[in-house]
């Protein structure tokens, strides 16, 4: 798989500040791209951490257990407790 081209587009909208995040992160040596788009809703704490943490704990399941039925069950296990610590919840959707 060759490095491909992306766009984001995100709108304020009436808050004063931007509540989502993205990230993108590209791996070539293992054929690894992941896409994350976090929706502040309700606020930025969430977002803000998935922004800095989901990509590399979805690599590193991806690297150890190799499928996708692993990352969705136990992948996502990790991220749970710091989300839960600010009061807010997080959805997984892959393709």
């Amino acid at each position: 798989m060759k490095h491909k081209i992306f766009s984001y587009c995100a709108t304020q909208g009436y808050r004063p500040y931007m509540e989502d995040r993205m990230h993108y992160m590209y791996d070539p040596n293992n054929n690894l791209s992941i896409f994350g788009i976090f929706d502040g809703h309700g606020g930025m704490e969430v977002s803000k951490f998935l922004e800095s943490n989901f990509a590399k704990s979805i690599r590193e399941r991806l690297l150890r257990y190799g499928t996708r039925r692993k990352l969705s069950i136990e992948g996502m296990l990790d991220l749970r407790d710091p989300i839960e610590e600010v009061g807010h919840s997080c959805m997984l959707r892959q393709y």
